[in-house]
């Protein structure tokens, strides 16, 4: 992430991680049972996945490992991921619903092209990786060229195109 971007549920995976990576020791069950549950819930919100379900997941996993947990590193580790899940409520609600309000998560950023700027240069579909962008190439003669449409199925959201088009005719939807 860059300087100023913040995401609570990148933070929240970040935080998790480490403490699964130093402080986890395999010795008390609830925390090596919720490990793989906790990382694969707050995965799929990074990807806008899983809805409410997910987040009611994790605040069970949470509320389970502190009271049945052994150690005072498995409390404290769900016991931030708690505090985080009511703090950035409204964030990881975003992420549930598919978006990111800080724009900081490239797998949720939803791109449109602006038909009133845009020139049908063609700079963005050829630059495109997955080839998310269709459209024609303007040609003076004819009158059926297709504007650019990026199609959001397709899209892995790099803004490669954003900062291709001279025109600022990409914009976030």
């Amino acid at each position: 992430m860059e300087q100023g971007e913040f995401c609570a549920v990148k933070q929240a995976y970040a935080e998790y991680e480490e403490f699964a990576q130093s402080k986890l020791c395999g010795r008390c069950l609830p925390c090596l049972l919720a490990a793989p549950l906790v990382f694969a819930a707050l995965e799929h919100l990074q990807h806008g996945r899983g809805g409410a379900a997910k987040l009611e997941e994790l605040r069970f996993l949470a509320r389970g490992v502190q009271l049945t947990g052994r150690c005072k590193f498995g409390h404290e580790a769900l016991e931030k991921l708690e505090k985080k899940l009511a703090e950035a409520a409204d964030d990881f609600t975003a992420h549930a619903e598919g978006s990111c309000p800080q724009r900081v998560c490239p797998e949720l950023n939803r791109y449109r092209v602006d038909p009133e700027r845009c020139t049908q240069c063609d700079i963005c579909r050829t630059l495109c990786p997955t080839g998310a962008i269709i459209g024609d190439p303007y040609v003076p003669y004819r009158t059926d060229n297709r504007p650019y449409v990026i199609l959001s199925s397709r899209c892995n959201g790099c803004g490669m195109c954003v900062s291709a088009c001279p025109e600022n005719a990409i914009e976030l939807a």
